[in-house]
């Protein structure tokens, strides 16, 4: 019991938030478990491994024009291309052929 208790957690995140998470999704149409959901402490954590996951001889990011600037340090630390654009996000898509990684920043 002690032992439990002095536990960090599970490495992907709160099991039950990542439930609760999966539930929500599934009402938009996305079926999955929670071992696939990670639950993480903050952007930056996701945004590395984003970088990590899409990382190649090719990495090219496109991104807003206006856009988070921890996030294009992080892209560019993994040797990434940046494309900003500036016109929304169905012509930015367009435009670029091989589109892999399109970062963006919600507004609401």
């Amino acid at each position: 019991m002690l032992q439990k208790f002095l536990q960090y957690g599970e490495s992907a995140g709160d099991r039950e938030s990542r439930e609760l998470i999966c539930a929500q999704l599934s009402k938009e149409g996305f079926i999955w478990g929670a071992e696939p959901v990670l639950v993480l402490p903050g952007s930056q954590q996701g945004i590395e491994l984003v970088g990590k996951f899409f990382r190649d001889d090719s990495f090219a990011v496109t991104v807003e024009a206006r856009t988070y600037l921890a996030a294009l340090r992080v892209f560019k630390l993994f040797a990434a291309d940046l494309r900003p654009f500036d016109q929304g996000v169905k012509p930015a898509a367009k435009a670029v052929k091989s589109l892999r990684l399109l970062y963006i920043i919600p507004t609401f």
